[in-house]
């Protein structure tokens, strides 16, 4: 083949409307290399979130795929760099006249040289009662609403707010943490741990509607008071379902806290292991124990009160591969009434969460299972029914961390875009209707035409 024109981001050749699917054979006999290409792409106001993926082989032409907002070279807030694979990064529509996407070629000697540019949006579907919400745990990312019974569907991405969502303008990314929950009206308080601590509280649109002044190592909503608690160095606040606070303690709990439905007792962890602390929210003054510490090397990272007023508590084996996870089941007094064994959950994807059901006759596990080397291969979410632990439904889908697609076998992907794999997660208690892209007032996107671009050879196939 001839040299490539397309050598700098001056020559960068438009993908045109997405889906942009291209095959360019970057390697010249005459010069006996293979070149580093470009393309770009300009945004339309119905982007939120852009997914691409740059492959050649396994073993001799490796394309590193780098993402620029300019064709200075600036790179993208998001710094993303993929070699042989998948990204997904939010789009700041009006701001970038475009998008730049440089094709490194690591070693210039590789033949044959044939890229594979693939190019798509997110989808932006409404989001229902009962999805999936994972808010991400890197700075700048969007969150993401998954399917709760469709295994790789991502419904949308919620994104366009900065570290102040009240104040700054789009392109900042949703607050990014790992702690939020939400209430049964809709209502979301989220703590953005990846910038400044800030907690936020959303509307069932994800409409900002207050910054509480607080820095959050907790929050968990209390669902028969209809407000939130709120873990915060040294106390334990009540944040309203209009993001106010009604309530401070002076308590000191770890992550893993809740309330009973009576807003009498506040469980917690304390103690830095796996024994669950108890509260006087009257007095503010220390109880007996709900549960000792389990033995090994455990910890509590997530606690459920439910209607009756029974305890959820997520155990996480902190020690050595492979990291068991288990859910025990306990009434008032401390008595368990059960144990739900989750088997084991990779603890370089972070750890293994719980949230709570639409009902209190079921919960939601979050389960990351291991592969070589404790490494993740995908998230599995389980729908568990509390009376007797049985499997009522599961939904597997694929992670996404600081934009790079986690799967140890990044030229198989299993989808296109997915879900960041440390974070809180919950179900949404509201439609979500119509539907807001939530940069810009965007029209919800139809398929268009794939690209026109000149391809040679096979293309494969991407789920």
């Amino acid at each position: 083949m001839a040299i490539p024109t397309n050598l700098d981001a001056a020559t960068a050749i438009d993908l045109g409307p997405l889906p942009a699917h291209v095959v360019q054979d970057v390697y010249d006999v005459g010069t006996a290399t293979a070149y580093t290409v470009w393309y770009k792409y300009t945004p339309v106001a119905s982007d939120l979130v852009l997914g691409a993926f740059a492959s050649g082989d396994a073993v001799l032409y490796t394309p590193r795929l780098e993402v620029y907002q300019d064709a200075f070279g600036t790179a993208i807030p998001q710094a993303l760099t993929a070699t042989n694979r998948p990204v997904q990064f939010p789009v700041e529509v009006g701001v970038f006249d475009a998008y730049y996407f440089k094709l490194v070629a690591l070693d210039p000697a590789a033949t044959p040289a044939v890229l594979t540019l693939d190019v798509r949006r997110a989808p932006i579907d409404a989001a229902r009662r009962g999805d999936l919400c994972v808010i991400d745990d890197a700075r700048w990312f969007p969150a993401v609403i998954l399917s709760p019974t469709t295994d790789y569907q991502v419904r949308r991405f919620v994104s366009g707010f900065g570290p102040d969502v009240l104040t700054h303008s789009p392109g900042y990314g949703f607050p990014a943490g790992e702690v939020g929950d939400i209430l049964p009206d809709g209502t979301m308080l989220l703590a953005d741990n990846a910038f400044d601590q800030t907690v936020y509280c959303f509307d069932k649109t994800f409409t900002a509607i207050a910054t509480p002044a607080l820095a959050a190592g907790g929050i968990r909503s209390n669902r028969a008071a209809n407000n939130f608690y709120v873990a915060s160095g040294g106390t334990v606040s009540v944040v309203s379902a209009l993001g106010v606070i009604t309530a401070t303690h002076a308590i000191t709990s770890g992550a893993a806290l809740a309330a009973n439905a009576a807003e009498t007792l506040l469980y917690g962890n304390a103690a830095g292991d796996s024994s669950i602390s108890r509260w006087s929210l009257l007095t503010d003054a220390p109880l007996a124990a709900l549960a000792p510490p389990v033995a090994g090397i455990y910890t509590v990272d997530d606690l459920l009160v439910l209607d009756d007023d029974t305890i959820l508590a997520a155990y996480f084996d902190n020690d050595v591969a492979p990291h068991a996870f288990f859910v025990r089941h306990y009434d008032p007094s401390g008595t368990v009434l059960r144990t739900y064994t989750l088997g084991h959950s990779s603890r370089l994807s972070g750890w293994g969460h719980i949230a709570y059901g639409l009902d209190s006759t079921t919960f939601w596990a979050w389960i990351h299972p291991p592969g070589a080397d404790d490494a993740c291969l995908r998230s599995v979410f389980q729908c568990l029914r509390v009376s007797d632990g049985v499997l009522v439904a599961e939904v597997t889908h694929a992670e996404y961390e600081d934009g790079g697609y986690f799967d140890p076998d990044p030229l198989t992907p299993l989808a296109r875009f997915g879900c960041s794999i440390s974070c809180p997660f919950f179900l949404l208690t509201q439609d979500e209707a119509p539907v807001t892209p939530l940069l810009g007032a965007c029209p919800v996107p139809t398929p268009s035409s794939p690209s026109s671009l000149p391809s040679t050879g096979a293309a494969p196939v991407f789920p």
